[in-house]
């Protein structure tokens, strides 16, 4: 954005740090802080790389917000940049010895765009050094001592580094509440070369392979007998090719009495452009490898899998028990091990089949634009359970991007307190339990769906309920999927937002159609799948692995 040089004075405000004598001065203005000023050549790299900031972290919250409450209603054709990714993937894979996938980095362009990276890297990780705790740093150099002994990274000397390479720089996250990896390290392959290009520049995102969440939560709801499970350390289960493990050097020690080591990243790199798609990808194509010998399983490595977790379940134990057994003939060779997790960020209480509501509590006391976008993004709820509560959130923050005010102005107090009010009474979330058969454990023998539309001056929505009828004339009726959206800033007629609401009910329910005739494909496996059972007993799974309704049958 260019902006005429006589609006420049009007943009400035008091506020003015010198961050050294003779370097870079800090100025506020109304757009915000902006930096100008003398840097030095030996710092000039460092400065461009620096690690992520808090508005990249909240971007990614909101982009993750907004996404999830978008709502696809075409299917995505490939573009030919997609399809070109798809024909590299195959046109390069090959397998080890041990079963796993080999595949390329899908480039965009010459590798030789990079420029040069060691320094950075290495000036990166000297700082890393500095300022992490000794506790966190027992954390890294057990995760990084992992991962050598896996055979994910290996020593290079640096005689043998070639001409054409790229090292990521790297830092940890701390997530306490994980049940699997309290510390993980994360590579940035987004930072900046002295040709100002990244590997991240000059290489495909891919295309998207699985299925949207939306649509694997909305059949998690149908199953009356569920299970959850993830792929551990999926990415680093596929090898990255020989050829290009140079473009993932890191720089590494353990104590930093010890000298410089460096190492080539062997697998693919959480933190690389197309790890996702490269990943995702091998799943994808097992389950067509699969789908004629293990339909079942690989229906379910084609529909139920988002990224790593997998979130499915059957009609029956015994087909629940040949889908878990399918899957592990299709992925354990591939070196793809399942393990048990939570529900995709959902809270689901097993032993009660139920899900619940989440709010983490906020001890921030002054309110600020950052304050409120920070938390209502942490708001999560795919399936629009919660809307009425979510919604508030949206009109609120819509109102604060009408005030135009600084990301961390201090809201008037009116508006803080309006926060404050909503953000306790959102704890009673962590309360709410919903059903999450919609069947109520059983099998309906006919089942409706009803969309029900509204708007108010604020905001619109709709909802679509399904009412299904069982043996004996027992129904049932529950919400199935909402989705709301905040009214226009500019003023609308009432009939017009009715109409709006229509129009997202309209969508609502086509997307939820298109779902509905994976089931019917789905359901029609089942039947093929029931008529030819013969010695499947139902023990094979573990009270942990399963919910269950009703008391399991005798083995066999």
């Amino acid at each position: 954005m260019l902006i005429g040089a006589e609006h420049y004075y009007s943009l400035l405000l008091p506020n003015q740090m010198m961050l050294k004598q003779g370097g870079p001065v800090l100025q506020n203005t109304k757009l915000g802080w902006i930096v100008a000023g003398k840097v030095s050549a030996e710092n000039n790299q460092a400065a461009i790389c620096a690690p992520v900031t808090t508005e990249d972290q909240i971007d990614t919250l909101l982009e993750r917000f907004w996404t999830l409450e978008n709502l696809e209603t075409e299917e995505k054709t490939k573009s030919p940049i997609e399809a070109h990714c798809e024909r590299h993937f195959l046109g390069n894979l090959q397998f080890a010895a041990d079963g796993r996938f080999i595949v390329k980095l899908p480039f965009s362009e010459q590798s030789s765009a990079l420029g040069a990276s060691q320094k950075t890297a290495t000036n990166r990780f000297l700082a890393l050094e500095r300022r992490t705790s000794p506790e966190v740093w027992k954390g890294y150099v057990d995760f990084m001592d992992e991962y050598e002994s896996l055979g994910h990274m290996k020593e290079v000397p640096p005689t043998r580094i070639p001409t054409d390479h790229y090292f990521i720089p790297h830092h940890c996250v701390l997530k306490p509440e994980s049940s699997t990896t309290k510390l993980r390290v994360v590579f940035d392959a987004s930072c900046k070369t002295t040709s100002n290009k990244s590997l991240n520049d000059i290489l495909y995102a891919g295309p998207t392979v699985q299925s949207e969440l939306f649509a694997i939560l909305l059949r998690f709801r149908t199953h009356k007998y569920v299970f959850t499970a993830d792929i551990e350390k999926m990415y680093r289960q596929v090898w990255i090719h020989p050829d290009n493990q140079f473009y993932q050097l890191i720089v590494w020690r353990k104590n930093p009495s010890d000298e410089l080591k460096y190492y080539r990243l062997k697998t693919v790199t959480y933190g690389t452009t197309s790890a996702p798609f490269l990943a995702t990808k091998c799943l994808d194509y097992l389950a067509e490898k699969t789908k004629r010998n293990l339909p079942l399983g690989a229906a379910v490595v084609k529909h139920d899998f988002y990224v790593d977790d997998c979130l499915t379940g059957a009609n029956s134990i015994p087909e629940a028990v040949q889908i878990q057994q399918e899957l592990n003939k299709i992925l354990l060779p591939a070196g793809f091990k399942l393990r048990n997790v939570k529900t995709l960020g959902l809270i689901w209480v097993p032993n009660k089949d139920q899900l619940c509501g989440r709010s983490q509590k906020s001890e921030a006391s002054t309110i600020t634009k950052r304050v409120v976008s920070s938390e209502a993004s942490q708001i999560f709820d795919p399936l629009g359970l919660f809307a009425p509560v979510v919604v508030k959130a949206k009109i609120f923050m819509q109102s604060l991007w009408e005030l135009k005010m600084g990301w961390d102005d201090e809201l008037p107090q009116l508006l803080q307190t309006e926060w404050k009010n909503y953000r306790a009474d959102l704890q009673a979330l962590n309360n709410l339990q919903i059903p999450r058969h919609i069947f109520d454990g059983k099998v309906p023998i006919n089942q409706e769906i009803h969309t029900f539309v509204d708007a108010s001056e604020r905001a619109y929505g709709a909802a679509i309920y399904v009412r299904a009828t069982y043996k004996n004339n027992q129904m049932s009726v529950r919400l199935l999927c909402s989705k709301s959206r905040v009214a226009p800033t500019a003023k609308e007629t009432l009939p017009r937002l009715e109409l709006c609401a229509a129009v997202l009910g309209a969508e609502l329910t086509h997307r939820h159609h298109h779902i509905t005739r994976l089931w019917q494909i789905e359901s029609q496996k089942s039947k093929l799948f029931q008529t030819n059972l013969s010695g499947v007993t139902c023990h094979q799974l573990t009270i942990q692995q399963m919910y269950y309704q009703e008391e399991l049958p005798p083995a066999g």
